[in-house]
């Protein structure tokens, strides 16, 4: 796998994969394509339920959607008790990121069914996301960011927003029954 933070101009595109599984790639030079290097992975523990693996080359975290009046987010290294980071989020789908090592970000969307957001510090954009389907091109615009902390950026970034279409289908699938 190769590190995000080697992908050329800061770009990579998370991809679907069979089942619950998408891939992050790196662009090779000239836009996405198949000799592309894989960066990451983020799938979902079984067909149903909030239970995600992310995986990149600095580490390896589990995601999983906590609450329901409250809803947050929680990431913890694979192998840990404990919590390395929670998103705490809004109706509207924005919210606030804190990390254990003391980082702190915002979470900004236009709402879930938006196909921009990003993860601010301060006025600053670090990664920002843009929907395309069921894919996602991310920009890292502020590398010079520990590799842990992009990592968990880019997988929680594509991970909250997926969550959201899930669960979406789920309430309608459960309205029209």
């Amino acid at each position: 796998m190769s590190p995000i933070t080697d992908a050329p101009n800061g770009m990579l595109r998370w991809t679907p994969r069979p089942g619950r599984m998408f891939v992050l790639l790196a662009e090779n030079g000239g836009g996405i394509a198949a000799e592309d290097q894989e960066a990451g992975r983020l799938f979902f523990s079984g067909k149903s339920g909030s239970l995600a693996k992310g995986e990149t080359a600095h580490g390896e975290w589990t995601l999983k959607r906590e609450g329901f009046l409250h809803p947050r987010i929680t990431v913890r290294k694979t192998g840990e008790d404990n919590n390395c980071g929670a998103l705490s989020l809004s109706a509207g789908g924005n919210g606030k990121l804190n990390l254990a090592w003391g980082e702190e970000f915002t979470f900004v969307t236009g709402g879930w069914l938006q196909s921009n957001w990003s993860f601010k510090r301060g006025a600053f954009e670090i990664v920002r996301f843009s929907r395309d389907g069921s894919s996602a091109d991310v920009e890292i615009l502020n590398p010079a960011m520990s590799a842990e902390t992009l990592s968990v950026l880019v997988l929680l970034g594509w991970y909250a927003p997926l969550l959201a279409a899930y669960e979406a289908v789920v309430i309608a699938a459960t309205v029209v029954y």
